[in-house]
């Protein structure tokens, strides 16, 4: 929670339309307050603060170019919306709250990486994660061997851990440079925010361990051990 998933991953989809010719962007979520709120609402940030000029119009939930075969859209999995069909030279497919999404999408985006250039970033919190599911599939089973999996913990926050910071800064429209000077301006993890959970839920709480260490934790009100211990 609080390490930028969302603005990364926004990031991450202008960066993959404005670079490769003739690609497509598709970007999902479980609902649509999560796809047009919190990631389109980033991407849509990136344009408006652009220094120089980006490919196409950027929409609520779209982005328009010229070119009817170059393109970014969002949409949530709550609708029977299919990524089938979906075929280019680069296609990049984005997950947010991968944990919440269904197999049939899972499985229409895979069958849509048929060639070319496809890449697929999948990103999620980790509380409410359920055995079997593919995000858990893809952590804790073994089945994320084409996978480049990244952990990420409140304790990896350059607020916590004193490293550099380059998030932007919407207001001032530049790129912060030290982790200080973030503090306050950005929502993003903090040391504060660690002491604050441990406090409330204790450090071998699902809540810490899940909301702070961001581990997957499979277990229910009368468990004792995890399915993964």
């Amino acid at each position: 929670h609080g390490v930028s998933k969302t603005f990364t991953s926004a990031e991450i989809a202008v960066w993959f339309l404005n670079t490769f010719k003739d690609s497509i962007v598709v970007t999902t979520a479980p609902t649509n307050r999560q796809v047009e709120k919190l990631l389109w609402a980033e991407i849509g940030r990136i344009y408006a603060k652009a220094k120089f000029k980006l490919e196409g119009e950027c929409l609520k939930k779209e982005i328009k170019t010229d070119d009817p075969k170059h393109f970014a859209f969002g949409f949530a999995t709550d609708t029977a919306t299919s990524a089938e069909g979906i075929h280019a030279p680069c296609v990049l497919f984005i997950f947010d709250e991968a944990k919440g999404i269904p197999a049939w999408m899972w499985e229409s985006a895979r069958g849509a990486m048929t060639g070319g250039f496809s890449r697929w970033l999948a990103v999620s919190t980790t509380d409410g994660v359920q055995a079997g599911d593919q995000f858990y599939n893809i952590f804790e089973k073994g089945g994320g061997a084409d996978w480049n999996k990244i952990h990420i913990s409140a304790y990896d926050s350059p607020l916590v851990n004193g490293g550099s910071f380059t998030g932007f800064d919407r207001d001032a429209g530049a790129y912060l440079i030290h982790a200080d000077d973030a503090a306050g301006r950005i929502q993003i993890a903090s040391q504060k925010y660690i002491d604050d959970s441990e406090k409330e839920w204790g450090r071998d709480s699902v809540l810490f361990r899940t909301k702070v260490m961001g581990e997957i934790v499979i277990s229910d009100i009368e468990s004792l051990i995890t399915v993964r211990d």
